[in-house]
């Protein structure tokens, strides 16, 4: 599949599982479940997530990189105290 696909399969989980939540636990199940949906494709030098984020493709700076970007939403997770920072 493509990332579109994976994108699209995403939003529509998102928006099924959103249904009838306050809206800001709407915008934090479609953002999740949106960029969950493209976690496949991280391991491929052409996925959709790589090639709009990563400046250097190499396997070191993308452990590092996608390292870096979790511990930045567990931190504001602990300091915003906010489900929305953990869930994404």
């Amino acid at each position: 599949m493509t990332g579109k696909t994976h994108t699209a399969i995403g939003m529509a989980i998102g928006l099924t599982l959103a249904f009838k939540k306050p809206i800001e636990a709407q915008l934090a199940i479609i953002t999740a479940s949106t960029l969950g949906a493209l976690i496949p494709d991280l391991d491929h030098p052409k996925g959709e997530l790589n090639q709009k984020l990563l400046l250097i493709n190499n396997n070191f700076f993308k452990t590092a990189f996608y390292l870096i970007v979790g511990l930045i939403f567990i931190y504001l997770y602990i300091e915003k105290n906010s489900p929305l920072f953990l869930l994404i």
